[in-house]
């Protein structure tokens, strides 16, 4: 099962990182969006090769704080700082390590192919 389905079941409607109830929906490009908002929080930046695949719902205000740091030291960051939400991020940290290798592709069961060969286009033939 993908990540952010298995985040979905355990967490629900509220963000993992402060328990907040998320809000979807549209928003008006070009504004910011509500604190609330739901968008999608990676624990490796993309920016810094994380996968587009390893993701959870989190709410904005979360990913804004978040910013490019991992949850794992967003969390120790957070425990520095006594925030209330350190405890919560530590979760979530643990929970990416326990559920990322099985969650490495976006279609669940689906792996891409290894050592395997592609002939190249001029050998084909006709």
């Amino acid at each position: 099962m993908h990540l952010s389905t298995l985040a979905a079941h355990r967490w629900r409607d509220k963000c993992p990182c402060c328990g907040v109830r998320m809000t979807g929906g549209r928003y008006i490009a070009g504004r910011v969006a509500p604190p609330t908002y739901k968008t999608r929080g990676h624990d490796k930046a993309i920016a810094e090769g994380g996968s587009l695949n390893l993701w959870v719902w989190i709410c904005n205000r979360c990913n804004v704080n978040q910013a490019s740091l991992s949850f794992e030291v967003w969390a120790r960051k957070l425990m520095r700082a006594d925030d209330a939400r350190a405890e919560r991020v530590a979760e979530l940290a643990d929970f990416f390590r326990r559920h990322e290798s099985d969650s490495r592709h976006s279609y669940p069961g689906v792996r891409p192919a290894e050592n395997v060969e592609v002939p190249r286009i001029d050998t084909l033939a006709d």
